[in-house]
């Protein structure tokens, strides 16, 4: 899985994987996640970044502005663009648009990077998230 993300993550300035809807929901189909909706795509992250050296840094900076806006979303629509933030509401939003939003915003060229390994997406932040990764590592 991390050699397969950094194969595809090394093309690009900096990178974020991502497991697809249909491929987690297939391998977990009783489990609840959040997924990001874009046009012809549905993920949730995997939290597993890539920042190639200085270059990276804009957008490190950029989601920290984005982060400390996140409970005020007229705040968060003006620092991505009134454009990008209507594309994204109403379901226009593409990989490749997201993708080029962050190269103008930032100058940094970044990539979503699907994964294929469901599992990657999960997380222990809640109680029946600890019950599922116990029984997947009861059946391996």
């Amino acid at each position: 899985m991390v050699r397969a993300f950094l194969r595809e993550a090394g093309k690009s300035d900096a990178a974020a994987a991502c497991v697809v809807r249909e491929a987690y929901v297939a391998r977990f189909p009783n489990s609840r996640r959040t997924f990001i909706r874009l046009k012809g795509m549905h993920f949730s992250g995997a939290n597993l970044f890539w920042f190639a050296g200085a270059r990276a840094k804009g957008l490190a900076d950029f989601w920290r502005r984005l982060e400390a806006k996140r409970k005020n979303p007229a705040s968060m629509a003006r620092e991505i663009g009134l454009f990008t933030a209507l594309s994204y509401l109403t379901g226009q939003m593409t990989k490749e648009g997201l993708e080029r939003t962050i190269r103008r915003k930032t100058g940094v060229a970044a990539r979503l990077v699907p994964l294929l390994t469901p599992e990657a997406a999960i997380d222990v932040d809640k109680p029946e998230d600890l019950v599922l990764v116990r029984s997947i590592l009861a059946l391996d």
